[in-house]
């Protein structure tokens, strides 16, 4: 019956019980309603609770500190606040989880495009490897699709920048070959990203642009990123030559600090032995 539902005042030492007859006891509960005044209670609350029955009581409805409970009655709701907690627990788990997919999701899935990719070119190496007719010379035909993105991605930061800072930082550099990388992981051919690096240098009668800048960065950046980064230069430079050798001859008397980057940019990529490089 109703009638041992605890309201108003607890007797100091008097055992308060549940509708069920069940014994309360102190708890730290989540976000929940009283069960006697019908408030409504945030994560954390300082409650009388029967875990059996999910039943609580706030402050003001029974008070902790005029309520007790025997050794029988705490040891009868142990396995409850047991599996309360461990539903707690899986429930923190799920969360973290779903949150850890929803911010790496995507990342998951370019790697899986990625190893598609690259296992699509090892079938075409094996099936060269064994005579089949069938099968073309590696790195002869470039997907459209292998363009487009290389040109997107290669666009974006040549063509995305302060107007008062167009020289890369550090950390653009960084973020610009983790895509790059990728993208050659998808075809192991560095023509496509040398292509859109390519779009992004000026005429050889035209001065310097921004853009051509920031590609110049990137090629002298990527000199130090082992075999894949030397080996687009290499296919760059087999082409813009005469570009980078006009680059590096201007302003050799001087200049303002950009067209300065820009000479020592050219110099460098052009001391740079990657023409017999191969991978």
């Amino acid at each position: 019956m109703f009638a041992r539902r605890p309201s108003g005042q607890a007797q100091a030492g008097h055992k308060q019980l549940c509708p069920e007859g069940h014994e309360l006891l102190p708890w730290t509960a989540p976000a929940g309603v009283c069960q006697g005044c019908g408030k409504i209670f945030p994560n954390g609350e300082q409650v009388m609770d029967c875990r059996r029955c999910e039943w609580m009581l706030c402050e003001i409805c029974c008070p902790r500190a005029g309520a007790s409970a025997s050794i029988w009655g705490t040891l009868s709701q142990l396995p409850f606040y047991a599996a309360d907690n461990i539903d707690a627990s899986f429930n923190a788990w799920d969360e973290a989880l779903d949150n850890f997919i929803e911010r790496h999701g995507p990342k998951f899935e370019a790697a899986d495009k990625v190893i598609d990719a690259v296992a699509d070119k090892i079938d075409s190496f094996a099936d060269m490897l064994e005579g089949s007719s069938d099968s073309e010379e590696p790195g002869e035909v470039l997907s459209n699709q292998d363009r487009e993105e290389a040109q997107e991605v290669v666009a974006e930061f040549c063509e995305t920048f302060l107007a008062e800072r167009p020289m890369p930082s550090k950390e653009e550099l960084d973020q610009f070959w983790s895509h790059v990388s990728l993208l050659y992981a998808r075809s192991l051919d560095p023509r496509p990203i040398s292509e859109a690096v390519r779009r992004q240098l000026a005429a050889l009668n035209q001065g310097v642009q921004p853009a051509e800048m920031r590609a110049l960065s990137a090629l002298d950046d990527w000199c130090s990123r082992g075999a894949v980064g030397c080996a687009i230069v290499a296919d760059v430079m087999s082409h813009e030559k005469s570009r980078v050798q006009h680059l590096a001859g201007e302003n050799a008397e001087g200049g303002d600090d950009a067209e300065w980057q820009v000479r020592k940019f050219a110099c460098r990529l052009l001391s740079e032995k990657t023409e017999d490089l191969t991978i």
